[in-house]
Parts: structure tokens; C-alpha cells; sequence
């Protein structure tokens, strides 16, 4: 992944508040093709 979407991701889970927040994200990004390796 490149710099700028890697700082968008860390921005995005410094923001998320709960684990269900995390995986309706992590859902989200799934169903657009991205995957995240945690």
C-alpha cells in the first residue's frame, strides 16, 4: 500500500471508539476490494 492510504488507515483506527466499529470498517473496506492484515 502506498504512504498515503497507510496514514489514512491510522488515522481511521485512532478514530475508531469499539471492536464492532473496527470490524464494520474492516467490512467496509473488504466489500470495496481492500484487505487489512492486523
Amino acid at each position: 500500500m502506498g504512504e498515503k492510504n497507510s496514514q489514512l488507515l491510522d488515522s481511521l483506527f485512532k478514530n475508531v471508539s469499539s471492536e464492532n466499529e473496527l470490524m464494520r470498517i474492516e467490512n467496509v473496506l473488504q466489500s470495496n476490494n481492500f484487505t487489512i492484515y492486523l
